[in-house]
């Protein structure tokens, strides 16, 4: 996980840099991040997150110390102009980093796919398989394990929609009618 650079750190000197650390990680674990930009958008998130839950308490200081709500007007409305645009901006790199992420995994189970299907091919053939080797123009980055695994998971899940077909979509074969 990136540290937070000291230019760009959303933390005020009255907030508690742990709790930062640990509101990084929240989002961190949940993403995941594998790439720069996955990163990048990961820290917007986490950014705007922090500040969107700093502007509730900041509206509870701003009326503990000053019991004439009406003096607060100007300043409650601009917090509030800014919890909007923070709320949009963490929106906004909630459904890009989704759609990066998605595309990433299509990308990467297409690879897989790929590397399934020429393993079981090599099998079939009795010849060596090497995925480093026949994919190390696409920047192949599975293990042989992730490849068997892979190849194994979609046997199991041809097998299962054939019993399924089977089991619920066929009919049953018709009877003879009986003699009486």
């Amino acid at each position: 996980m990136p540290s937070p650079t000291a230019s760009r750190s959303p933390i005020l000197a009255t907030e508690d840099p742990a709790a930062y650390q640990a509101h990084c990680r929240q989002f961190f674990d949940e993403y995941q991040p594998a790439t720069a930009t996955e990163t990048q958008l990961t820290q917007e998130l986490i950014d705007a997150a922090w500040r969107l839950n700093r502007i509730p308490q900041l509206e509870a200081e701003l009326f503990a110390q000053n019991p004439n709500p009406q003096a607060l007007v100007s300043l409650i409305a601009t917090l509030g102009m800014h919890y909007q645009r923070l709320s949009r901006q963490f929106q906004k790199a909630v459904d890009k980093l989704r759609e990066i992420q998605s595309e990433r995994r299509h990308e990467q189970e297409r690879h897989l796919k790929r590397a399934a299907a020429l393993l079981e091919l090599h099998k079939h053939k009795g010849i060596p398989y090497d995925p480093a080797v026949l994919f190390s123009e696409d920047g192949f980055v599975f293990s042989n394990d992730q490849v068997e695994a892979f190849a194994r998971r979609l046997i199991l899940l041809n097998e299962s929609r054939h019993i399924e077909h089977v089991r619920f979509y066929m009919q049953p074969p018709a009877r003879a009618a009986s003699a009486v």
